[in-house]
């Protein structure tokens, strides 16, 4: 196993949960609607990245303040949360990097490989380099049945570090052949 996106990282510790109020356990265990001010919401919608509060950053709380803050919740399993903080961060700075990356890694948590995918195709048009989002990227093509689409990025982990152990088990995934030439259709 590579390690890289767990599948139940998504639940919250006992420790943790145990400190939350009724409203704020409701509010994280309702994937079907959102409690505001003790009313029901309605229901989302699967376009989650559309949903973002317009409310600007303020001065007082900066990106990074607002985006360990999203780490956190992503962390104690809190993803409506985070996802908000995700969301407000990328409508504040679209090119912010990490966020993308976390929020693509929570899409994918929530089995949404289709935005995980765009968001981690973004973040690798500006990181290329960083193999854990590459990986990340690879994966997100597997379970959508892209196989063929994520041979780049896995030549690209395999050029820039030929020894990936990670690079060489999503090759074997893949089952595509690297580097082989095939020989022209005969007349």
């Amino acid at each position: 196993m590579m390690g890289q996106i767990p599948e139940n990282s998504h639940q919250s510790s006992n420790q943790y949960t145990s400190r939350k109020t009724s409203h704020e356990r409701y509010h994280d265990t309702s994937r079907e609607a959102i409690i505001q001010d003790g009313r029901k919401a309605a229901p989302r919608t699967n376009s989650r990245r559309a949903h973002v509060t317009k409310e600007k950053i303020s001065d007082l709380e900066s990106i990074e303040t607002l985006f360990a803050k999203a780490v956190r919740h992503h962390r104690y399993g809190e993803l409506s949360k985070a996802e908000n903080i995700y969301q407000r961060i990328l409508m504040e700075e679209p090119n912010h990097s990490a966020a993308m990356k976390k929020y693509g890694v929570l899409s994918y948590q929530l089995s949404d490989y289709l935005l995980a995918e765009q968001l981690f195709e973004e973040a690798y048009s500006m990181t290329p380099y960083d193999e854990q989002l590459s990986i990340n990227l690879v994966m997100c093509k597997i379970k959508l049945g892209k196989r063929e689409e994520a041979l780049p990025v896995i030549q690209a982990i395999l050029k820039n570090n030929p020894d990936s152990e990670a690079g060489k088990e999503l090759y074997a995934q893949v089952n595509v052949p690297i580097n082989i030439q095939h020989p022209e259709p005969a007349d």
